[in-house]
């Protein structure tokens, strides 16, 4: 048993030499590698970016459009009079133009057509002239007075996909945060768990200085065997302690790679862990200002395109009427050159105005899909207020654990050091034969303690800072 226990000491000793010479890593170079290995913030970083570059997509409602549109006909359909319609018609027919929308529900169209017309099977005395050349320059207009009143749906549809981008966006964002306060968790659990093999080190030193000091009374017949039997059942324990924390940072330090992408259960990086009094100034300098997380954020957004999809899908159970009009020039030529030159000839014109009315017949159907829309309108209030409720709920819980983690931290210290002195003193004490070995190991175990309740305090400490961060967005 003493064999395998001075073997884990050789262990341990190797284990520390090699992280003596190791390369220092902070925290901020830690997230500096998570960010640029981590393929779920790679995946949710590059989709953030993705949807806000889609945010202006709504606006492609409102942009010019160039159309075309280019057809053959060949008609053969029977005609009332073969001698001057023909017993076929055949027509090449290009239209092009542009389009557009505005935001008072005005649309407007322009467009030029050239059609080549060619009528066979007349009489030429009834039809001068078989083959000709129409070309016509058309202006449509339209404006919505009801279903989408002066472009109210239209303005919403930009609005619904404006917001939907920007909640996805927003959402990715958060995810992001979210991955980085979790790799920076792990960063502080692993270092503690150092700090702690640290102190079981310290500790397991002490203890084997008392373990050779009562081999050598023992040998002098100046004390019992008691304390001498007492001392190495302590020092197993403390291996086995000092071996359970050696195990524990494997498993600590497989998850810390894992959120920079490396598959091993071994850094060899030296992590930086702050003094107390860096951390207590931490917390006394922090802003306490509480922002908008970037989730609620992302409900809001979401609460914003619900709401313009439902004024969009109740436009469209209402009636539609429109106000249209359609104004051209036209001519008629031998051919295409000539039609083309006179293409602005206002010797034809067209005009036309009207209104187009229609109504849904189907009223249940229409009130039971309103009804529907109210019901996801309301579901997304809610849980936008939930969100807000949840975010506000946890800031004033943080607020009041790093206040009181604060006042942990200085009372934890002033433990540790007070614990300290006690030890220090009772095992002067020993040496002069006043005390016993149970009571300094006693000392000891208590002085072990509040060392490593330091550090658990600490750790909660460095973590709740972390988390701090995601109130608020990047910089």
């Amino acid at each position: 048993m003493k064999t395998k226990i001075w073997l884990s000491l050789v262990t341990f000793a190797s284990l520390s030499t090699s992280l003596a010479f190791a390369e220092a890593l902070s925290p901020n170079d830690f997230i500096d590698q998570v960010i640029d290995k981590n393929e779920g913030i790679k995946s949710a970083q590059l989709s953030e970016k993705g949807a806000l570059e889609r945010s202006s997509e709504g606006g492609l409602i409102f942009s010019t459009n160039f159309f075309t549109n280019a057809s053959y006909v060949d008609d053969k359909r029977p005609t009332a009079s073969v001698a001057s319609q023909g017993n076929e018609n055949k027509a090449k027919i290009l239209e092009l133009g542009l389009s557009q929308a505005t935001r008072i529900g005005l649309s407007g169209k322009l467009s030029y057509t050239l059609s080549d017309i060619e009528i066979l099977g007349t009489n030429p005395a009834y039809l001068a002239r078989p083959s000709y050349t129409d070309s016509a320059v058309k202006l449509e207009l339209n404006q919505s007075l009801w279903q989408n009143s002066f472009g109210h749906q239209w303005r919403l549809a930009e609005k619904a996909s404006t917001s939907s981008a920007k909640a996805s966006s927003l959402g990715k964002r958060y995810e992001t945060q979210m991955l980085i306060f979790d790799a920076e968790t792990k960063y502080w659990k692993l270092a503690a768990i150092r700090e702690n093999i640290n102190i079981l080190k310290e500790n397991l030193a002490r203890t084997q200085k008392v373990l050779d000091f009562n081999k050598i009374k023992v040998q002098r017949n100046l004390t019992d065997t008691t304390d001498l039997l007492q001392s190495e059942a302590l020092m197993k324990s403390r291996t086995l302690d000092l071996q359970n924390a050696f195990d524990e940072e494997k498993d600590a330090m497989r998850l810390f790679n894992a959120t920079r992408n490396i598959e091993s259960d071994l850094v060899a990086e030296d992590l930086q862990y702050p003094s107390i009094s860096d951390i207590i100034k931490r917390l006394e300098t922090l802003s306490i200002s509480q922002g908008t997380r970037n989730d609620v954020k992302a409900a809001e957004e979401a609460m914003n395109a619900t709401r313009a999809g439902q004024g969009i899908n109740k436009d469209k159970t209402r009636p539609d009427l429109n106000l249209f009009a359609v104004g051209s020039f036209n001519s008629r030529e031998n051919t295409n050159t000539d039609a083309m030159s006179k293409s602005f000839d206002s010797q034809h014109p067209y005009y036309a105005v009207g209104v187009r009315f229609t109504l849904p017949l189907d009223f249940s159907t229409r009130g039971s899909i309103q009804d529907g829309y109210d019901k996801e309108m309301l579901g997304a209030e809610l849980n936008f207020k939930k969100k807000k409720f949840d975010q506000d709920t946890e800031w004033k819980s943080l607020q009041k654990k790093l206040e009181l983690i604060r006042q942990r931290l200085n009372l934890a210290k002033e433990v540790k050091e007070a614990q300290w002195v006690k030890l220090d003193n009772e095992r002067k004490r020993q040496l002069n034969g006043r005390s016993t070995t149970f009571q300094v190991f006693s000392f000891e175990q208590e002085y072990l303690a509040a060392q490593l309740n330091l550090v658990q305090i600490e750790t909660t400490a460095l973590i709740l800072l972390a988390q701090e961060k995601t109130f608020h967005d990047f910089n």
